[in-house]
């Protein structure tokens, strides 16, 4: 397991949330999206050692009002694609674009889900439905191909926040409020539940099976770099509660969109 510290980086531009991580194994970076609401957005390229390599203002690259809260690197095109939120009641847009913000490919509307997770692999978009314990897919033209259930992993609200490829082709899921990881097969299935609740609240994850590692951004401080080991080691029931108000105010500074810690 590594650590890296990216305090510094979104100190730069304090206002809001760290949602959006992707790893790009062409030139081995990480992409990182940061902001909310009136505060902007941006995205930065970094190296594993956790230096800032390049700072994107997406609101210049994209539209005046929009800001990144999800990122997935297409291995199949070498574009990044971010889901833009700030772009219209209940939607965001999901943007295919240069890795750079030079270039935007093209663009479709999808419901913000209460979550907003994205994963682009193969043919296929998948995004993490928060207020649905589903995760969606979308062909490339952003048509809705089906609706997988994983609410036996996530009963009832809240559901899975960011989603990932697994290992064996199935998914990872960042559980925010239940500080977990939930791997699930393609059929929704969970196979393992692990806790990280040592590391901190998961707000990004994304994994490179050629590696077998995980990104997993914590607390809006950190990126750990996990390897398979750290998948098997803490199994977990695949239910659980959420009791009293103190979990309620945290769901509404999280659905608001504040810095919540």
């Amino acid at each position: 397991m590594r650590d890296i510290d990216i305090t510094s980086i979104l100190s730069r531009h304090p206002a809001g949330n760290s949602l959006g991580l992707a790893y790009n194994p062409v030139s081995d970076v990480l992409h990182l999206a940061h902001g909310s609401g009136s505060g902007g957005g941006f995205i930065y390229t970094l190296d594993l050692d956790g230096n800032a390599i390049k700072e994107l203002d997406f609101e210049e690259a994209y539209r005046a009002g929009s800001y990144p809260t999800s990122l997935s690197f297409d291995r199949v095109t070498g574009h990044l694609f971010v889901f833009a939120f700030g772009v219209g009641d209940g939607v965001g847009n999901i943007v295919e674009m240069r890795t750079d913000g030079s270039a935007i490919f093209r663009e479709f509307t999808v419901p913000i889900g209460g979550g907003g997770g994205i994963l682009v692999r193969g043919d296929s978009i998948w995004q993490a439905m928060f207020a649905s314990d589903v995760i969606r897919q979308y062909a490339r033209d952003g048509n809705v191909v089906r609706d997988v259930s994983v609410s036996n992993s996530f009963p009832g609200f809240p559901g899975p926040e960011d989603i990932t490829s697994s290992f064996t082709n199935g998914f990872f899921l960042n559980d925010f409020f239940g500080e977990r990881i939930v791997e699930v097969d393609a059929g929704g299935r969970e196979i393992a539940a692990i806790s990280t609740a040592a590391l901190g609240r998961g707000l990004g994850i994304d994994a490179d099976a050629s590696t077998q590692r995980i990104f997993l951004q914590v607390n809006n401080s950190d990126i750990y770099v996990l390897s398979s080991d750290f998948i098997g080691q803490i199994p977990e029931p695949s239910t659980f509660t959420v009791f009293g108000s103190g979990v309620l105010g945290l769901i509404g500074c999280y659905l608001s969109r504040r810095r919540c810690y």
